[in-house]
């Protein structure tokens, strides 16, 4: 049995990024496989880091909804997570000071904590709807030190200075709604973690890939069509992606859209040759679209998500050559 070409061979990923804002990206990677394109995406879902609410104390909460109702959804917002990479895993951070003191406090500390606080009364007669905007990051005397200090919040902050108003229910994202005289009082702590641990860190909303297509002229239908009527399919097209070569026959400017080929498998069956053009999958090129939820750019998570799984595969390579070197070597390969 002939040995298949799986795994041979050396290959050099391209990223191809085709469009990007602050929370959405497209972007293509060529030369890779399915299992990579697909292990990236569950990379990107599962175990890049961002903060989340992990720990809430609720000190007051005279509203509709009961405790364990308003940790839940404190827990979902989206923390800013812009340099997580200076924060440390909470169950790896040892929580000492600049001089190795223990701070014994058993909370953590600002290594891999962020503290947040939500202080809300309700002293008017109309319904007073509590947002993220409503929830604020503990200051501490030495914070001026740090850029980044008060940004580790929930997102999305347009302007830093928006505080409540009527329409904060239109911009902010809801917790919990206030009658007259009810309160929720709160205090949180944030840490960091990944989507495979819990759902909240997941710093994506979506992340998709499809196989690009890949257009070609079917030969065969191409020579049975006279010149007029390649010209009137070239006219009928928009983009113009068809063009005629020296020997008149039919060729593509460029890869089009597919609902371009669509439309001219068509038209050119309407003239009665049908299955002009052919769309395959490309097996080694991806496009991918992803949307995050305001924690991180997509940029950064798309790097980050390299990078593990860079580490993965030299994981992998060193437990491999471990296992090899204490194999018996008069074991045969198959």
């Amino acid at each position: 049995m002939a040995q298949a070409n799986v795994g041979r061979g050396f290959r050099e990923p391209k990223i191809k990024i085709h469009s990007m804002s602050e929370d959405k990206m497209t972007f293509t990677i060529s030369e890779i496989d399915t299992s990579i394109a697909n292990a990236l995406r569950r990379i990107m879902i599962a175990e890049v880091r961002t903060l989340a609410i992990d720990l809430v104390s609720i000190e007051e909460n005279t509203s509709v909804l009961f405790d364990e109702f308003i940790a839940h959804r404190l827990g979902l917002l989206p923390i800013w997570s812009f340099d997580i990479e200076k924060f440390k895993d909470y169950n790896r951070c040892n929580c000492t000071n600049n001089v190795g003191e223990d701070i014994g406090d058993g909370n953590g500390c600002p290594h891999c904590t962020v503290e947040l606080e939500l202080d809300v009364t309700n002293d008017k007669a109309a319904t007073r709807v509590v947002t993220h905007l409503d929830v604020k990051p503990v200051s501490h005397g030495d914070d001026m030190e740090d850029p980044n200090a008060g940004k580790h919040k929930p997102v999305p902050h347009f302007d830093d200075s928006m505080e409540y108003s009527e329409f904060s229910h239109v911009y902010g994202i809801p917790i919990v709604k206030l009658k007259k005289n009810q309160q929720l009082k709160a205090t949180m702590v944030a840490r960091r973690g990944c989507g495979k641990a819990h759902a909240k860190y997941n710093p994506t909303a979506t992340v998709t890939f499809e196989c690009q297509p890949k257009v070609t002229i079917n030969s065969e239908v191409e020579r049975k069509i006279p010149l007029k009527d390649k010209h009137a399919l070239m006219a009928e097209i928009p983009p113009r992606f068809l063009d005629l070569d020296d020997m008149d026959r039919l060729v593509l400017m460029e890869q089009p859209d597919p609902i371009y080929c669509d439309v001219l498998n068509e038209e050119a069956g309407n003239l009665g040759y049908s299955g002009l053009v052919n769309v395959d999958p490309k097996q080694d090129s991806f496009a991918y679209t992803l949307e995050t939820v305001g924690s991180r750019d997509p940029a950064s998570i798309l790097r980050d998500a390299i990078v593990i799984l860079r580490e993965k595969f030299a994981d992998l390579a060193q437990d491999t050559h471990k296992i090899v070197g204490e194999a018996d070597v008069t074991t045969k390969p198959f």
